[in-house]
């Protein structure tokens, strides 16, 4: 069964500065956003509101033709953990440089010692143990990647009751913005998600009688709308209501691709293989055998 979709945009009708989106149609819930950056791509979770995966490709127009296609085939071979206590991986395909934060009094207060903070020409930095951070819950978080700064949402009132504080706020030059406490959002279950990134839109469906049904779920991306089934005596009994119905409506920016999962769960076997190869339990003729397998080669 098909589950998840990936929404293209190209934000300004430019590549350098597309997004993807990758949600649960069923579910009618946002799972993740790329945004590119030059030739590197950050992977959100949008859950947590955080960065979880960078890929440096080795060109703009690579990193281009990853958001266009989603061919993981693409995505760099090489895996590194940011740090130890980051949930954060790096994605390159070759390097020659690589530094670590030493054993320094305010990296250690950040939990940052051992933390990547140069890998060939792109430097890391993360937000220390000073001001408001520790409230803000970003001890230790990413700071900059190479010429691209994030910031997030501060401890304000309003922010903490949504859940938005700590949430990531700017990625370079694009915005982000999520739906604060009212009582639609509190009983639709949508507080503190993802409304706003840049000049797009998530929509989301308000709690009223009689659509209970898609309640909480994704009502519109940009241009793009969502229906679901409803709850209807024969929906019920067929056990579709309030499943994905159907998509409408036209927006340049986008492009629609289905069956994600198998693309992640494929991106894993790699992964796992590349992790056996570097550790000499295999060969590199079995590891390349093995991916060729995965990718239908």
């Amino acid at each position: 069964m098909i589950k998840y979709l990936s929404f293209l945009l190209f934000l300004g009708h430019t590549l350098a500065q597309s997004i993807a989106f990758t949600i649960d149609q069923d579910e009618g819930k946002l799972l993740y956003l790329y945004e590119q950056k030059s030739n590197i791509v950050f992977k959100i979770e949008s859950k947590i509101g955080d960065i979880t995966s960078i890929y440096i490709f080795p060109t703009d127009s690579i990193a281009s033709m990853f958001m266009i296609k989603g061919d993981i085939r693409l995505i760099p071979l090489n895996s590194l953990p940011l740090g130890r206590n980051l949930n954060l991986q790096v994605y390159i395909d070759n390097y020659s440089i690589i530094e670590y934060a030493k054993n320094y009094s305010t990296y250690s207060r950040a939990g940052i010692v051992g933390a990547i903070t140069k890998i060939d020409n792109y430097d890391f930095d993360y937000h220390l143990k000073i001001g408001d951070n520790r409230d803000m819950g970003i001890v230790g978080k990413l700071k900059q990647v190479g010429a691209h700064s994030i910031t997030y949402n501060k401890n304000y009132t309003s922010y903490v009751s949504a859940g938005i504080t700590g949430k990531i706020e700017s990625l370079g030059g694009t915005k982000f913005e999520y739906y604060k406490n009212d009582s639609y959002s509190e009983m639709a279950g949508y507080t503190g998600k993802l409304y706003k990134v840049g000049s797009v839109v998530i929509d989301i469906n308000k709690p009223y009688a009689r659509t209970e049904y898609k309640s909480g779920k994704i009502k519109a991306i940009g241009n793009i709308n969502f229906e679901y089934f409803k709850n209807s005596y024969q929906n019920s009994v067929s056990g579709v209501d309030g499943k994905f119905k159907s998509m409408s409506g036209e927006d340049d920016r986008i492009r629609i691709w289905f069956d994600k999962n198998k693309d992640e769960s494929i991106a894993d076997e790699i992964k796992k293989f590349k992790e056996l190869l570097d550790s000499g339990a295999i060969t590199k003729e079995e590891y390349d055998t093995k991916k060729k397998e995965l990718l239908d080669l």
